[in-house]
């Protein structure tokens, strides 16, 4: 079919094709869009049953849930916040992040470094960024956790780092092993200067 400029058409009045087939969609070539300008159709192009589904979805928000996408549709990307990580940077997590396996044996976290030299590595750093460093301060620790009986969780064992001078150019620090004995956790090894048990 073909609407040449002689047709009749006026501003407000809506044009309707119908293909028979409510699976098909109108494909039209256009040469001058004004009125009284040609428009000129080029056929029925096919569409799935999917695809129909997603022509008739009035909002984004249906064609998202037609398309399968969940909440990540409309999730910017980014490096902290609440934002997707991108994984080829550094992000900054600001709430806990856990690592979790039922799996016997099992790896949650595998920290590898390919590098082929001498050097050390991969290195895991623990950071404690005090604007008032003190002497005692513990700047971190490593707790092994398992459940007692009674199905709480224990920090059977921990190892702890304490700073014992923060002067510049004097800086000393100890490193503390605990472990549980009778319901207490107590210190039984310190590593300083020397060995003490």
């Amino acid at each position: 079919m073909t609407i040449t400029s002689t047709s009749a058409f006026s501003a407000g009045r809506t044009l309707t094709f119908n293909t028979g087939d409510a699976n098909r969609l109108i494909q039209a070539t256009t040469g001058d869009l004004a009125f009284g300008g040609a428009f000129t159709t080029g056929g029925a192009v096919p569409i799935s049953a999917f695809g129909a589904t997603l022509v008739d979805d009035a909002a984004a928000s249906d064609a998202r849930t037609t398309l399968g996408l969940g909440t990540a549709a409309t999730q910017n990307t980014g490096t902290s916040g609440a934002t997707i990580p991108l994984l080829n940077t550094i992000n900054t997590w600001s709430a806990l992040q856990a690592f979790y396996s039922t799996a016997v044996a099992a790896q949650p976290l595998q920290i590898i470094g390919e590098e082929s030299g001498a050097a050390v590595g991969p290195i895991l750093p623990i950071f404690r960024w005090s604007a008032t460093p003190a002497a005692m301060d513990q700047i971190g620790a490593l707790f092994f956790y398992g459940r007692n009986s009674a199905a709480a969780d224990v920090g059977y064992t921990q190892i702890t780092t304490v700073i014992t001078d923060p002067t510049a150019a004097s800086e000393d620090a100890v490193v503390d092993f605990l472990t549980y004995v009778a319901c207490t956790s107590a210190s039984r090894m310190t590593i300083g200067a020397g060995v003490m048990i």
